[in-house]
């Protein structure tokens, strides 16, 4: 498999199919055999592997969630994850990089004012996506911290078409390949007045129904969904929450860095789960974005912490600080 470590894009198809890019604590396996790339996996090199029926039948999912007007966001099936519009972005290149100091500074952000966010060494690669129906191009960033369990997302959009783009809603890391429903515990925080910072954990099955039953009766949503009310980040529910492996304990943890609206969302495709990390959307803020032609929009950051049980999982995500 292609290990890239340098600055310079890639500017013809990989000649791969595969492609596995991470470091000494954490692994991401990328699907190439087609126009578009898919995130198949995140895991630790220790983790137990898919057996052979799970990963032919591992669930095709963009790297990018994105919806646009006329696109249907109704989560009936696993071919409307990521939607229409996310799904038409097309490879054009990547890099990858290695390097010290702060991984927002690195992606062309100035940092945090006392600079205390991501100062060691940084994994980071960049996938350069375009869709020619709509001229837009997408630049999807992943980072992480060299030896932690953590991968960090966001997506970066610029109009390079002729005509003004309307954007609904723009994921900042859509993950797929997680155990099937059946073996999840989730866990999620209420962040209401009288009960500010209350946590839950249910079976994930008890949250997400049957897919089969909810695409044979033709409505509802085999998703478990969450938003942050109002303008804030922190009203009616947090915006982070986990999954837990029921046998052995293996734990995702994820925070969507955030200061105003959000959604996260759990859901079953192909027998398996996938876990959607986005800021504000229109169907749940009223939320829009416009791009004229040349304009740019990004995401906020959203982190993926892996552990084994809820305490390893959170002292990864603290230790990427």
């Amino acid at each position: 498999m292609p290990q890239h470590d340098h600055q310079q894009w890639t500017d013809s198809f990989p000649w791969s199919l595969s492609y596995r890019w991470g470091h000494s604590a954490l692994t991401v396996d990328f699907d190439l055999s087609g126009d578009a790339p898919r995130l198949l996996r995140v895991r630790r090199p220790d983790d137990p592997g898919p057996d052979p029926e799970e990963t032919r039948s591992a669930p095709s999912l963009p790297l990018v969630d994105l919806v646009l007007p006329g696109d249907d966001t109704r989560r009936a099936g696993p071919r409307s994850i990521g939607t229409a519009s996310g799904a038409r972005l097309k490879y054009h290149a990547h890099h990858s990089t290695c390097g010290s100091g702060s991984d927002n500074a690195a992606a062309g952000e100035s940092g945090s004012a006392s600079g205390s966010v991501g100062r060691g060494r940084w994994h980071r690669l960049t996938f350069e996506l375009h869709d020619p129906a709509t001229g837009l191009t997408a630049f999807v960033e992943y980072a992480s911290p060299d030896g932690v369990s953590v991968l960090r997302s966001r997506v970066r959009l610029r109009n390079d078409g002729a005509g003004q783009v309307t954007v609904r809603s723009l994921g900042s890391l859509l993950v797929g390949g997680l155990p099937s429903p059946d073996d999840l515990s989730v866990f999620r925080a209420s962040d209401d007045r009288l009960a500010e910072r209350r946590w839950y954990t249910e079976p994930l099955r008890s949250a997400v129904p049957d897919v089969d039953h909810v695409v044979r009766g033709g409505s509802g949503r085999a998703v478990a969904r969450f938003a942050g009310r109002g303008s804030g980040p922190t009203g009616g529910h947090l915006a982070t929450g986990a999954l837990r492996h029921r046998t052995d304990g293996r734990c995702w943890l994820w925070q969507i860095e955030s200061a105003s609206g959000w959604v996260w969302e759990v859901g079953e495709s192909a027998g398996g789960t996938y876990l959607a990390l986005g800021g504000p959307t229109h169907d749940e803020h009223r939320w829009r974005q416009g791009l004229a032609p040349g304009a740019e929009f990004a995401t906020d950051w959203a982190a993926l912490a892996l552990g084994d049980r809820l305490d390893g999982a959170l002292a990864a995500l603290a230790a990427r600080r």
